[in-house]
Protein backbone atom coordinates (compact mmCIF):
# COMPACT_ATOMS: atom_id res chain seq x y z
CA UNK A 1 0.00 0.00 0.00
CA UNK A 2 2.86 2.81 0.21
CA UNK A 3 4.08 4.12 -2.79
CA UNK A 4 6.30 7.14 -1.41
CA UNK A 5 10.11 7.23 -1.74
CA UNK A 6 11.41 7.02 1.56
CA UNK A 7 13.98 10.06 2.44
CA UNK A 8 15.94 10.47 5.67
CA UNK A 9 14.62 12.83 7.78
CA UNK A 10 16.08 13.74 10.87
CA UNK A 11 14.24 12.72 13.89
CA UNK A 12 10.99 10.36 11.99
CA UNK A 13 13.05 7.46 13.17
CA UNK A 14 11.93 7.91 16.45
CA UNK A 15 8.13 7.09 14.93
CA UNK A 16 8.54 4.30 13.39
CA UNK A 17 8.55 4.56 9.60
CA UNK A 18 6.72 7.49 10.07
CA UNK A 19 3.94 6.83 7.34
CA UNK A 20 0.06 5.50 7.89
CA UNK A 21 -0.69 2.15 7.11
CA UNK A 22 -3.96 0.62 5.12
CA UNK A 23 -4.48 3.66 3.18
CA UNK A 24 -7.19 2.89 1.02
CA UNK A 25 -10.52 4.29 -0.52
CA UNK A 26 -13.79 4.03 1.44
CA UNK A 27 -16.63 5.00 -0.37
CA UNK A 28 -17.28 7.20 -4.00
CA UNK A 29 -20.68 8.85 -4.80
CA UNK A 30 -22.37 11.86 -5.48
CA UNK A 31 -19.48 13.76 -6.08
CA UNK A 32 -17.26 12.88 -3.44
CA UNK A 33 -15.06 10.64 -2.47
CA UNK A 34 -13.70 8.87 1.18
CA UNK A 35 -10.66 7.76 2.25
CA UNK A 36 -9.04 5.72 5.42
CA UNK A 37 -5.34 5.28 7.14
CA UNK A 38 -4.72 3.63 10.28
CA UNK A 39 -3.46 6.24 12.88
CA UNK A 40 -0.36 6.42 13.87
CA UNK A 41 0.11 7.09 18.32
CA UNK A 42 2.72 9.65 17.81
CA UNK A 43 1.43 11.49 15.11
CA UNK A 44 0.30 15.59 16.22
CA UNK A 45 -1.80 15.45 12.98
CA UNK A 46 -2.27 14.11 9.11
CA UNK A 47 -2.50 16.41 5.73
CA UNK A 48 -4.17 15.07 3.17
CA UNK A 49 -3.79 16.15 -0.26
CA UNK A 50 -6.60 15.99 -3.57
CA UNK A 51 -4.03 15.75 -7.18
CA UNK A 52 -4.96 15.79 -10.55
CA UNK A 53 -2.17 13.55 -11.93
CA UNK A 54 -0.01 11.04 -9.94
CA UNK A 55 3.38 12.94 -10.01
CA UNK A 56 1.18 16.12 -8.85
CA UNK A 57 2.94 18.11 -6.25
CA UNK A 58 -0.04 21.30 -6.65
CA UNK A 59 -3.04 19.83 -4.89
CA UNK A 60 -6.76 20.78 -6.03
CA UNK A 61 -7.39 20.68 -2.59
CA UNK A 62 -5.18 20.37 0.95
CA UNK A 63 -6.37 19.86 4.10
CA UNK A 64 -4.79 19.27 7.64
CA UNK A 65 -6.64 17.69 10.28
CA UNK A 66 -5.45 17.04 13.70
CA UNK A 67 -7.03 13.90 14.52
CA UNK A 68 -8.53 11.75 12.50
CA UNK A 69 -8.26 8.43 10.15
CA UNK A 70 -10.49 9.61 7.76
CA UNK A 71 -11.29 11.98 5.07
CA UNK A 72 -14.08 12.99 2.94
CA UNK A 73 -13.43 15.39 -0.56
CA UNK A 74 -16.49 17.17 -1.70
CA UNK A 75 -17.97 19.04 -4.77
CA UNK A 76 -15.86 16.85 -7.37
CA UNK A 77 -16.77 16.67 -10.62
CA UNK A 78 -18.27 12.82 -11.11
CA UNK A 79 -16.48 11.84 -14.34
CA UNK A 80 -12.78 13.43 -13.27
CA UNK A 81 -10.19 11.63 -12.66
CA UNK A 82 -8.33 12.73 -8.79
CA UNK A 83 -5.77 10.67 -6.56
CA UNK A 84 -5.50 11.12 -3.06
CA UNK A 85 -2.66 11.03 -0.59
CA UNK A 86 -1.53 11.36 2.84
CA UNK A 87 1.08 12.14 5.33
CA UNK A 88 1.56 12.27 9.27
CA UNK A 89 3.14 14.94 11.26
CA UNK A 90 5.09 15.08 14.10
CA UNK A 91 6.51 17.04 16.46
CA UNK A 92 9.85 16.83 17.96
CA UNK A 93 11.79 18.99 20.39
CA UNK A 94 14.28 20.18 17.74
CA UNK A 95 11.59 20.93 15.00
CA UNK A 96 7.92 19.50 13.28
CA UNK A 97 9.03 16.39 11.14
CA UNK A 98 6.66 15.63 8.06
CA UNK A 99 6.54 12.06 6.68
CA UNK A 100 6.18 10.24 3.47
CA UNK A 101 3.15 10.96 1.32
CA UNK A 102 1.12 7.68 1.02
CA UNK A 103 -1.00 7.16 -1.53
CA UNK A 104 -4.43 5.52 -2.51
CA UNK A 105 -3.53 2.77 -4.22
CA UNK A 106 -5.39 0.44 -7.05
CA UNK A 107 -3.27 -2.80 -7.07
CA UNK A 108 0.68 -1.90 -7.80
CA UNK A 109 -0.52 1.97 -9.16
CA UNK A 110 -1.60 4.95 -7.53
CA UNK A 111 -4.85 4.97 -7.81
CA UNK A 112 -7.15 7.25 -10.15
CA UNK A 113 -10.69 7.66 -8.80
CA UNK A 114 -13.94 8.82 -10.35
CA UNK A 115 -16.45 10.15 -7.98
CA UNK A 116 -18.91 8.16 -10.25
CA UNK A 117 -17.04 4.78 -10.70
CA UNK A 118 -14.58 4.47 -8.00
CA UNK A 119 -11.04 2.86 -9.56
CA UNK A 120 -10.59 3.68 -13.09
CA UNK A 121 -7.75 2.89 -15.89
CA UNK A 122 -5.58 5.98 -16.40
CA UNK A 123 -6.89 6.31 -19.70
CA UNK A 124 -10.59 5.43 -18.96
CA UNK A 125 -12.64 8.09 -20.16
CA UNK A 126 -16.51 7.78 -19.81
CA UNK A 127 -18.07 6.66 -22.86
CA UNK A 128 -20.36 8.40 -24.74
CA UNK A 129 -24.03 7.52 -24.12
CA UNK A 130 -25.81 5.79 -26.95
CA UNK A 131 -27.67 8.43 -29.63
CA UNK A 132 -31.04 9.20 -28.69
CA UNK A 133 -33.40 6.80 -30.94
CA UNK A 134 -36.35 8.21 -32.76
CA UNK A 135 -39.83 7.02 -31.56
CA UNK A 136 -41.45 5.07 -34.14
CA UNK A 137 -45.32 5.75 -34.38
CA UNK A 138 -47.10 2.48 -34.55
CA UNK A 139 -49.17 2.34 -38.32
CA UNK A 140 -52.63 3.69 -38.49
CA UNK A 141 -52.27 5.18 -34.71
CA UNK A 142 -53.24 7.92 -33.75
CA UNK A 143 -56.77 6.62 -33.22
CA UNK A 144 -59.19 9.00 -33.12
CA UNK A 145 -62.47 6.95 -34.21
CA UNK A 146 -62.68 8.65 -37.41
CA UNK A 147 -63.44 6.06 -40.11
CA UNK A 148 -66.36 6.54 -41.76
CA UNK A 149 -66.52 3.27 -43.12
CA UNK A 150 -68.43 1.07 -40.60
CA UNK A 151 -71.10 2.41 -37.94
CA UNK A 152 -69.18 1.60 -35.14
CA UNK A 153 -70.86 1.71 -31.42
CA UNK A 154 -73.80 3.58 -32.62
CA UNK A 155 -74.96 3.27 -28.95
CA UNK A 156 -73.64 1.91 -25.88
CA UNK A 157 -72.64 -1.59 -26.22
CA UNK A 158 -72.60 -3.74 -23.45
CA UNK A 159 -69.84 -5.97 -24.65
CA UNK A 160 -68.85 -5.13 -28.35
CA UNK A 161 -65.57 -5.71 -30.44
CA UNK A 162 -64.90 -3.06 -33.35
CA UNK A 163 -62.84 -2.83 -35.91
CA UNK A 164 -61.22 0.60 -36.44
CA UNK A 165 -57.95 1.62 -38.52
CA UNK A 166 -55.47 0.35 -35.45
CA UNK A 167 -57.04 -2.70 -34.79
CA UNK A 168 -60.14 -4.08 -33.05
CA UNK A 169 -61.34 -2.84 -30.12
CA UNK A 170 -63.37 -3.98 -27.29
CA UNK A 171 -65.79 -1.94 -25.69
CA UNK A 172 -68.22 -1.92 -22.55
CA UNK A 173 -70.40 0.46 -22.13
CA UNK A 174 -68.48 2.71 -24.93
CA UNK A 175 -70.49 5.04 -27.29
CA UNK A 176 -68.83 6.97 -29.83
CA UNK A 177 -70.17 10.72 -30.42
CA UNK A 178 -69.67 13.56 -32.81
CA UNK A 179 -72.44 15.71 -31.07
CA UNK A 180 -71.57 19.18 -31.06
CA UNK A 181 -71.74 19.78 -26.87
CA UNK A 182 -69.55 16.47 -26.79
CA UNK A 183 -65.48 17.06 -26.00
CA UNK A 184 -62.94 15.78 -28.80
CA UNK A 185 -59.50 16.43 -30.06
CA UNK A 186 -60.06 19.21 -32.51
CA UNK A 187 -58.17 16.52 -35.36
CA UNK A 188 -61.74 15.32 -36.56
CA UNK A 189 -65.64 14.83 -35.47
CA UNK A 190 -65.48 11.89 -33.18
CA UNK A 191 -64.28 10.90 -29.42
CA UNK A 192 -65.58 8.19 -27.26
CA UNK A 193 -68.07 8.45 -24.46
CA UNK A 194 -68.59 6.54 -21.34
CA UNK A 195 -71.85 5.65 -19.99
CA UNK A 196 -73.30 7.54 -17.22
CA UNK A 197 -73.44 5.63 -13.55
CA UNK A 198 -71.41 2.64 -15.01
CA UNK A 199 -68.19 1.20 -15.57
CA UNK A 200 -67.19 1.65 -19.15
CA UNK A 201 -64.26 -0.06 -20.79
CA UNK A 202 -62.52 0.66 -24.60
CA UNK A 203 -59.30 -1.42 -24.93
CA UNK A 204 -57.34 -3.00 -27.22
CA UNK A 205 -58.01 -6.62 -28.42
CA UNK A 206 -55.10 -6.92 -30.23
CA UNK A 207 -51.63 -6.65 -28.59
CA UNK A 208 -48.48 -4.06 -30.22
CA UNK A 209 -46.10 -6.24 -31.12
CA UNK A 210 -42.97 -4.29 -30.93
CA UNK A 211 -43.79 -3.10 -27.20
CA UNK A 212 -44.18 0.63 -26.13
CA UNK A 213 -41.93 3.37 -25.69
CA UNK A 214 -44.45 6.06 -25.28
CA UNK A 215 -48.84 6.37 -24.94
CA UNK A 216 -50.36 9.56 -25.82
CA UNK A 217 -54.21 10.16 -25.30
CA UNK A 218 -56.61 13.27 -24.90
CA UNK A 219 -58.80 13.09 -21.94
CA UNK A 220 -61.23 15.07 -20.02
CA UNK A 221 -65.21 15.43 -18.98
CA UNK A 222 -67.09 14.62 -21.97
CA UNK A 223 -69.48 18.07 -21.30
CA UNK A 224 -68.94 21.19 -19.51
CA UNK A 225 -72.46 19.11 -17.47
CA UNK A 226 -70.12 16.05 -16.22
CA UNK A 227 -69.07 17.03 -12.75
CA UNK A 228 -70.12 14.15 -10.99
CA UNK A 229 -67.24 11.50 -12.30
CA UNK A 230 -65.55 8.02 -11.13
CA UNK A 231 -62.14 7.66 -11.32
CA UNK A 232 -60.75 7.13 -14.72
CA UNK A 233 -57.51 4.63 -15.53
CA UNK A 234 -55.39 3.54 -17.86
CA UNK A 235 -54.12 -0.12 -17.81
CA UNK A 236 -51.78 -1.69 -19.98
CA UNK A 237 -51.31 -5.45 -20.28
CA UNK A 238 -48.38 -7.67 -21.13
CA UNK A 239 -50.21 -11.01 -21.17
CA UNK A 240 -52.69 -10.38 -24.23
CA UNK A 241 -55.19 -8.87 -21.50
CA UNK A 242 -54.79 -11.59 -18.44
CA UNK A 243 -54.10 -9.28 -15.92
CA UNK A 244 -53.57 -5.42 -15.96
CA UNK A 245 -51.22 -2.63 -14.77
CA UNK A 246 -52.62 0.49 -13.79
CA UNK A 247 -50.75 3.04 -15.71
CA UNK A 248 -52.41 7.01 -14.85
CA UNK A 249 -55.59 7.56 -12.61
CA UNK A 250 -57.72 10.61 -12.75
CA UNK A 251 -60.15 12.39 -11.16
CA UNK A 252 -61.90 15.76 -11.38
CA UNK A 253 -59.63 16.91 -8.63
CA UNK A 254 -56.83 16.29 -10.78
CA UNK A 255 -58.01 19.77 -12.54
CA UNK A 256 -58.86 17.91 -15.73
CA UNK A 257 -61.13 20.77 -17.61
CA UNK A 258 -64.07 20.45 -20.07
CA UNK A 259 -63.45 21.83 -23.38
CA UNK A 260 -65.34 21.52 -26.94
CA UNK A 261 -62.20 20.78 -28.31
CA UNK A 262 -59.63 19.55 -25.86
CA UNK A 263 -57.54 23.02 -26.70
CA UNK A 264 -56.30 22.99 -22.33
CA UNK A 265 -52.95 21.67 -21.77
CA UNK A 266 -54.18 19.50 -19.23
CA UNK A 267 -56.31 16.85 -21.43
CA UNK A 268 -53.73 15.93 -23.10
CA UNK A 269 -51.31 12.99 -21.66
CA UNK A 270 -48.12 11.69 -22.66
CA UNK A 271 -45.94 8.68 -20.75
CA UNK A 272 -42.49 7.74 -21.74
CA UNK A 273 -42.59 4.11 -21.18
CA UNK A 274 -39.96 0.76 -21.52
CA UNK A 275 -42.03 -1.56 -22.78
CA UNK A 276 -39.91 -3.99 -24.41
CA UNK A 277 -42.80 -7.20 -24.91
CA UNK A 278 -46.21 -7.13 -26.85
CA UNK A 279 -48.57 -4.93 -24.97
CA UNK A 280 -52.51 -3.85 -25.14
CA UNK A 281 -53.86 -1.00 -23.75
CA UNK A 282 -57.39 -0.23 -22.25
CA UNK A 283 -59.20 2.92 -20.52
CA UNK A 284 -61.44 2.18 -17.76
CA UNK A 285 -64.24 4.74 -16.32
CA UNK A 286 -64.93 3.83 -12.53
CA UNK A 287 -68.68 5.26 -12.26
CA UNK A 288 -71.52 2.41 -11.14
CA UNK A 289 -73.21 3.79 -8.40
CA UNK A 290 -71.91 7.56 -9.01
CA UNK A 291 -75.06 8.66 -10.70
CA UNK A 292 -75.84 11.11 -13.60
CA UNK A 293 -73.04 13.50 -14.93
CA UNK A 294 -70.14 11.35 -14.84
CA UNK A 295 -69.20 10.83 -18.52
CA UNK A 296 -65.42 11.11 -19.89
CA UNK A 297 -64.17 10.81 -23.08
CA UNK A 298 -61.10 9.27 -24.77
CA UNK A 299 -59.44 10.54 -28.29
CA UNK A 300 -56.32 10.22 -30.22
CA UNK A 301 -54.80 7.70 -29.09
CA UNK A 302 -50.75 7.55 -30.18
CA UNK A 303 -48.50 4.32 -29.13
CA UNK A 304 -44.75 4.56 -29.84
CA UNK A 305 -42.32 1.85 -30.29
Amino acid sequence: MLSCKRESIPGLSDFGNGVPENVQLLTYAGGSITFTWSRIEEAASYTVQLLSAPDSDTPIEQYTTVSGDAYTFTGLNEITGYYIRVRANFNTPENPVRGDWVYVMDGQQRGRIMPKYGFVAPDFEEPEPPPAVELQLYPNFPEGWEDETMSHLAAYDVNGVDEFPSGKWQSSRIYRNGGSTIARHPDGKYGMLTQNNQNSVMGMNFDLPYGASKLSFYVGPATKNDNNMGDFTVEYSVDSGNSWTELARYTLSDGIPWNRDFDDPSNYKEYELDIKVPVRFRFVQHSEGVGANSRWTIDEIAVYY
